[in-house]
């Protein structure tokens, strides 16, 4: 079987690179290079055709792929082929063009090495695909990474003073997502730059920002900056940012949070007192007042969409009754971290358990978004969710698992929809409008009817798509509003 040594190049000069590497590099038949765009690699490709080795370089590919997740899986497929050794006609992108001989016979290859800049376990995509398709197939040789450089030129100690790694295009896109100490990686040019404190001054704690510039090198530059600076600096693929306590990211918020109500639980007379009973009345009412602002919030953008107001004061509305559905989705939340504190206390359950779980089933009730089932429209993804509920749990009738404190109205649409699941079959329009005929035609001799007038109609708006809820509400808003128009 062909083996796959991955390599590190080393974070900058010849000097990093470690014997082992150097070994290994001279014993190969084939070494695949992902970029010669790094200070040693030009040398240790030089290295290895003195010793014999075939060598193919992937940089081509860098110019036919401007998106970097399409251009590591082609980089990785290129590395699948020589090692699988599926074909003979292999597309052979060379570094050198006095590169002598021709590619060797892929079914004689007993040693194909991979050589990356820095690491090969340090923020390398490529070797993740490839460990993903080869596992134990995979002999991975251990490499300097200008992590460690960092680590030393800023004095810092990765246990003592935990950090994350990332690189500059995954930091914007995921800064509301992280808190802490970061180290930052190929921060290829100013505007990159400037788009990283774009996120990190989006709040009012803005961190220390460190400037490292070819670490390892004979013109590093390792200095604290400011965004003022950013337009003096120079920037390449071998400059990094170190970010020093982050805090304006959710989860760094979120984590505040949870500290000021374990906090408040501890110390505050009025919070040491609350059940699990005496709060669900709060959750109730907390509840209701988000649906309050959300209504109100829609509302305001029924107008925006008709156009009827005033630009600058439709825009200053939505902002405030924003503000306001943020504000009660705070309140709840508050509800929901009580109750996990208060779990917490006799060992129930805690916070991770009730996040945890709620991850793992919205994980678990959506196959055709995580496992790749495939659907056809709405109604097939709420008939799977109510059939993995079923097998989750051993439901023997539409109202088990309902709760019964819920609006009549709500809890008869929902009994409706899950009895699909039990092979109900709603009747057609017509039917249930001959049902309501009928209904209507008995009330003047059985009053008690209306419950079962009103069920049908919960049927009639299933059937059409229809809230009853809300279009209750509405009537009585509407009729609430004449009411009062009347008697001005």
């Amino acid at each position: 079987m062909t083996e796959l040594v991955v390599l590190g190049s080393g974070p900058g000069d010849l000097d990093a690179v470690s014997l082992g590497t150097l070994r290994e590099l001279q014993s190969l038949d084939v070494l695949i290079v992902r970029t010669m765009r790094h200070p040693s690699m030009p040398s240790l490709v030089e290295k290895a055709i003195e010793a014999g080795v075939y060598v193919v370089s992937c940089d081509p590919l860098y110019e036919l792929h401007s998106d970097f997740g399409i251009l590591y899986r082609e980089i990785a497929r290129l590395i699948e082929t020589f090692v699988t050794e599926v074909s003979r006609r292999v597309l052979v992108l060379s570094a050198f063009e006095n590169v002598a001989g021709h590619l060797p016979d892929l079914l004689k290859l007993e040693k194909i090495g991979y050589l990356t800049p820095g690491s090969p376990m340090v923020l390398e995509r490529t070797v993740e695909l490839l460990l993903s398709r080869f596992g134990e197939q995979i002999r991975l040789v251990p490499a300097l990474s200008f992590a460690d450089v960092a680590f030393s030129v800023l004095k810092l100690d990765p246990f003592e003073k935990s950090l994350r790694l990332m690189d500059a295009n995954e930091l914007i896109s995921s800064s509301n997502h992280i808190q802490g100490n970061v180290l930052v990686s190929q921060v290829w040019n100013t505007g990159l730059a400037y788009q990283v404190f774009d996120a990190l001054i989006s709040n009012d704690h803005v961190p220390r920002v460190a400037y490292l510039y070819h670490l390892g090198l004979s013109d590093q530059i390792v200095r604290d900056i400011e965004i003022s600076d950013l337009i003096e600096l120079e920037f390449d693929h071998l400059t990094s940012l170190y970010i020093e306590g982050f805090q304006g990211s959710t989860i760094a918020v979120f984590s505040e949070l949870i500290n000021v109500v374990a906090r408040l639980r501890r110390e505050c007379p009025w919070d040491q007192k609350q059940t699990h009973s005496t709060l669900g009345k709060h959750l109730i009412e907390e509840s209701y007042e988000v649906l309050e602002a959300i209504t109100q919030y829609q509302a305001a953008l029924t107008d925006v969409e008709s156009g009827d107001s005033a630009q600058e004061q439709i825009d200053g509305t939505l902002q405030q009754l924003g503000d306001e559905v943020a504000g009660e989705l705070g309140d709840l939340l508050v509800q929901v971290l009580f109750h996990s504190e208060i779990a917490s206390e006799s060992g129930i359950f805690d916070l991770f358990f009730v996040v945890n779980g709620i991850k793992e089933k919205l994980i678990r009730r959506h196959p055709h978004v995580f496992e790749g089932l495939v659907v056809e429209g709405i109604g097939e993804v709420l008939s799977n969710w109510e059939e993995i509920k079923r097998q989750e749990k051993v439901i023997t009738e539409p109202a088990q698992g309902v709760p019964i404190d819920l609006p009549a109205l709500l809890y008869g649409a929902k009994i409706v929809r899950k009895a699909d699941a039990f092979g109900y079959r709603t009747p057609s329009r017509s039917e249930l409008l001959n049902e309501i005929d009928s209904i209507v035609a008995s009330l003047k001799i059985s009053p008690n009817l209306l419950g079962s007038l009103i069920f049908t109609a919960v049927k009639l708006s299933k059937l059409d798509s229809i809230d009853l809820e809300a279009e209750l509400k509405a009537i009585a808003r509407a009729f609430s509003a004449t009411y009062a128009d009347d008697t001005k």
